[in-house]
């Protein structure tokens, strides 16, 4: 029964890994939007001089932090569901904690 639980979270995992990887990027896009249109320093290195935007820079940094979120939401997801999976799927060692003893 572990075998099939286990080889059920590898494939989600599997499932979970492009779309961890399509998140990242939308992360990224939208970081480099709200740099491009709020930040300071990125502003002058472009030689940008029109002013910036209070409520646009929000809206940047809401959907910034959100892509953030949903990015860190499903990067726990594939790490949990890809090690427990592994753990259910790979055989259990007979050694136990008493054998060690014995060697010591």
């Amino acid at each position: 029964m572990s075998y099939k639980s286990g080889f059920v979270l590898v494939i989600l995992a599997l499932i979970l890994l492009p779309t961890t990887m399509s998140v990242l990027d939308k992360w990224d896009k939208s970081e480099v939007e709200y740099k491009q249109n709020c930040d300071v320093e990125t502003r002058m290195m472009m030689h940008t001089t029109d002013p910036i935007d209070p409520e646009l820079c929000e809206e940047l940094l809401s959907a910034k932090e959100f892509n953030l979120l949903i990015f860190l939401i499903t990067l726990s997801g594939f790490m949990i569901s890809s090690l427990a999976g592994l753990i259910l799927i790979l055989p259990i060692s007979d050694f136990d904690f008493d054998s060690y003893r014995r060697l010591r």
